[in-house]
């Protein structure tokens, strides 16, 4: 809650979502809305993925998702992460909100289209431990033999890029099922994950009842 005034709370419950923050410009942004479950009696919320193309500090276009999955169970929140990783994969593909180069200067206004890379960080809240079907499905599956297996093109768990385990970790605080798990991420493509420096879990945050991850990128 934001507090106001005098020390006090203002419950504004619902003013509630994602956040896309960037120091350097956003040249682009899209808002993905996210398979929902209708459900009789448990309550289900709409999530989303915000989606912005960043220009970085070193003039790299950087694709950005910020992201909040269902709190509700696996089953909610696998068509969120089939839909999540169809975006990611399409995105090169179909290009920015406007691309070509016939278009009227009356439209453009003079600006180049936006880049859409094939790179990107997906963060955020996913409701679900590495021990999870849904964490294989995005950074690959785990072999007795050989350990984890990320896939050519796919995505990195940049905390276990920067060298430490899968198992070890703690992002929740909330006297829920997920309390004392690692639930919150930040997944890169394996490309991006080459200029990953660190990563870390800000145990003194206190804005939110999860504890905020940083990562250091030389990009």
């Amino acid at each position: 809650d934001v507090m106001g005034p005098g020390g006090q709370p203002f419950h504004r419950r619902r003013q509630f979502g994602n956040m896309l923050l960037s120091k350097t410009p956003i040249l682009t942004a899209r808002n993905h809305l996210m398979p929902k479950m209708g459900t009789l009696e448990q309550f289900s919320l709409q999530r989303c993925a915000l989606e912005g193309v960043i220009h970085s500090p070193k003039g790299k276009a950087l694709r950005a998702m910020s992201v909040h999955l269902s709190h509700l169970s696996d089953a909610d929140r696998e068509p969120q992460i089939a839909r999540l990783l169809d975006i990611h994969q399409r995105a090169y593909h179909e290009g920015p909100g406007w691309c070509g180069t016939r278009v009227s200067e009356a439209f453009t206004e003079g600006q180049e289209a936006a880049p859409m890379p094939r790179e990107a960080l997906i963060m955020g809240d996913f409701n679900f431990s590495w021990r999870s079907p849904l964490y294989d499905r995005i950074v690959g599956p785990l072999s007795d033999a050989f350990g984890r297996m990320p896939y050519r093109d796919g995505l990195i768990d940049s905390w276990v890029a920067a060298g430490h385990r899968e198992d070890e970790g703690c992002t929740c605080h909330s006297g829920s099922v997920a309390d004392g798990k690692r639930i919150d991420y930040c997944f890169v493509s394996s490309e991006l994950s080459k200029h990953l420096s660190n990563a870390w879990i800000d145990e003194d945050s206190i804005g939110s009842d999860h504890q905020a991850i940083w990562i250091d990128m030389d990009i």
